[in-house]
């Protein structure tokens, strides 16, 4: 009979297996209670009628006479033992009765330590053992959940790039099942060798710069589609700094990239409709532009003949007026005004003041 000892071994914080140790009673117990305990005692251990572990000689009167029993409780189960001196340790005691009780007393007070600090011991290692299962176990259920529940796909591959795991939305994206792309290298998710092997190098580079890398790159389904592609792709590096392997999230930018797109079309028509209607504009100006020069042509050289006219009517001593019927208005020029003895504007043109 024995006991098993799991011991769970991590890589970082990554699980990596565990250590199975197994123990047979009467191979730990032997030495134990060989070399310290039973130096001159015989001593029989039993779990119900098997014996676990036995060290005596002849069995006669000092069993009978002198023999102890002690109950021993070790985790689930319960042990009997019964210890008496030995015939040869009889003899050297010159006191026998006190000295052998004595004797027998502490040997069962030190077997009675020795197996309640290793039960102790057993059911500690136990107990830890069983609490490291568990918060590995709710670990590894924290982490699928997360894993699993992402929107963007994940992927986990080998540093050699061969895929190792697949969360549900990289599946749907891709179109494959996590068995169908298990250990199959990313080369078959890129649109031929060279795109496989760019991917490689620049990843690699911003690796070497202990950086994640964010690239835009076409990627094929399983279908032969090919969409583009959002990555962020980051090393897994254990407490060491060995290399544990690559995780890369993705995101589908087919429709972010149709949207640019259309912006683009847009913009571009945009730019061209603002060009025609600067065109337009400068056609435009350039026509107000003759027209006002002509404009101020027409005023400049319509100035001039009303001086020209001004400055004959004075020579000759003439003016000129103009009378609107409708309206019963006078308007006289400059001349006028100084044949009748008034200063320009002086006055207010009428008939009367023809009389």
């Amino acid at each position: 009979k024995g006991f098993l000892v799991y011991v769970p071994l991590y890589v970082g914080k990554r699980f990596d297996g565990f250590m199975l140790g197994v123990f047979r009673f009467q191979e730990l117990l032997h030495p134990l209670l060989t070399n310290i305990v039973t130096q001159g005692y015989n001593i029989v251990l039993r779990d119900g009628e098997d014996v676990i572990h036995g060290h005596y000689g002849t069995i006669g009167e000092e069993e009978r006479e002198w023999g102890q029993n002690i109950r021993v409780q070790f985790q689930n189960m319960v042990w009997s033992a019964r210890i008496w001196p030995g015939e040869s340790l009889l003899e050297e005691l010159r006191s026998p009765l006190p000295n052998i009780m004595l004797a027998t007393g502490l040997v069962l007070a030190l077997l009675l330590a020795m197996t309640i600090n290793f039960g102790q011991s057993a059911r500690f290692r136990a107990m830890e053992i069983e609490r490291n299962k568990r918060e590995l176990e709710e670990s590894e259920l924290w982490m699928r959940g997360i894993f699993e529940s992402l929107d963007e796909a994940v992927l986990v591959a080998t540093p050699d790039r061969r895929i190792t795991r697949i969360n549900s939305a990289g599946q749907k994206m891709l179109g494959y099942t996590s068995d169908e792309i298990g250990n199959v290298s990313t080369e078959s998710l890129h649109v031929d060798r060279e795109h496989y092997e760019e991917f490689g190098k620049r990843i690699k580079a911003a690796f070497d710069q202990g950086k994640a890398a964010h690239l835009e790159f076409k990627l094929r389904r399983k279908n032969g589609e090919i969409f583009p592609g959002e990555h962020v792709v980051s090393l897994l590096r254990d407490n060491h700094g060995g290399t544990l392997g690559i995780v890369s999230s993705l995101k589908d930018i087919t429709r972010r990239k149709a949207e640019e797109e259309e912006l683009e079309k847009h913009r571009h028509h945009l730019e061209e409709l603002v060009e025609a209607r600067t065109s337009e504009i400068t056609t435009i100006n350039e026509r107000l532009r003759d027209e006002i020069e002509e404009r101020i042509g027409t005023e400049l050289a319509l100035r001039q003949s009303e001086f020209e006219l001004a400055e004959a009517q004075r020579i000759a001593h003439l003016g000129n007026w103009r009378w609107d019927i409708a309206s019963g208005a006078i308007e006289w020029s400059d001349e006028i005004y100084r044949i009748f003895g008034f200063a320009v504007g002086e006055v207010e043109p009428g008939y009367e003041l023809f009389m």
